[in-house]
This record gives C-alpha cells, structure tokens and sequence, in this order.
C-alpha cells in the first residue's frame, strides 16, 4: 500500500486530519492502522532542529528524523539557530554540534537558556570531540546527552524517543 506523506499547514488542521481519521475508523470505512504508523502519527508534531555546520551530516541525519514522521528544521551555526528556534517555539528536541563558524555550540547554549521560552529545551550534543572538559561543560550547560560521530542513525532515534518522553513525563 502506497503511503504518502502529509505536510499540515497547522497544528489546528492536523488535529482535525487525525479526529476524521479517527472517526473513519470508528464506523469501519478505513482500516485501523498499525501500531507503528500510529506512532508515526504521534510523532507528526514534534519539532527537531539540528545545529551543525556540516551540510552533509546534517541531511543524513534529517532524512533518517524524518522516515520517523518528526519535523526537521536546521541551522549551519548558532547564530542561525537562535533565528530559527526564536521563530519556531515548538522545537521538542535539539542536536548540537560544539565546533561551528560564528558561534559554537558552547556560546549557543549559553545564550539560549537564557531565553524563556527556549530554557526547557533538550539538548544533545553531537561531536567529533570526546575532551572530558567539553563533556563536563556541555553537562553544565543542561545537555541531556553527548553523541561523538559518526553517530548510529538507530542510536539517534532512541534518543529522541526516550528524550521527549522524559521530558513529557516531568512536565
């Protein structure tokens, strides 16, 4: 069966998508869908922003997020990725790389935990640099996870479910 992807214009139009679905579902005019496509499905609204100045890596990872059904957004340093995550309050979840033109990945942290409605926001570290000081820096700076690369594609996917479920459940 050919599934296509949909890109919703707004929250509001994909919680209406999914309540028809639902319904559909209910009365037996479309089949139920299995359990991985629902989880698909959950994972529609969340928002992932990695932060990496190589283009390469981050469409790697950007394509195997978005087999997943979660939304990417991206950004080649951290002054972008300020830029974008002001514009995008949504984000669920963020990978970093420490080493980046304009603004590394250190300075990015600390600004944005000091903007409100970016504070809560998780952070995971992607890096070709296992320095312990950078670890223990990063660690101070509210990272919730350290990935040296290459990164397993799979390892990144665990991360973000366990992640933002985490999170959901301490919120």
């Amino acid at each position: 069966m050919l599934k296509k992807k949909i890109k919703f214009k707004s929250e509001r139009e994909k919680e209406n998508h999914e309540a028809s679905i639902s319904v559909l579902q209910d009365i037996g005019l479309v089949e139920k869908t299995e359990e991985t496509d629902q989880k698909k499905a959950t994972n529609l609204g969340k928002k992932v922003i990695l932060i990496d100045d190589n283009g390469a890596f981050r469409e790697l990872l950007k394509e195997v997020i978005e087999d997943k059904e979660y939304r990417v957004v991206e950004a080649a340093n951290g002054k972008e990725a300020i830029s974008i995550m002001t514009k995008n309050p949504d984000i669920s979840i963020a990978f970093i790389d420490l080493n980046m033109p304009e603004m590394n990945g250190l300075q990015l942290l600390k600004f944005i935990r000091k903007i409100d409605m970016m504070v809560n926001v998780p952070f995971v570290v992607t890096t070709g640099y296992a320095d312990p000081k950078l670890i223990i820096k990063a660690k101070e700076l509210g990272v919730v996870g350290y990935l040296i690369k290459p990164v397993d594609p799979d390892r990144i996917i665990s991360i973000i479910e366990k992640t933002l479920k985490t999170t959901k459940s301490a919120s």
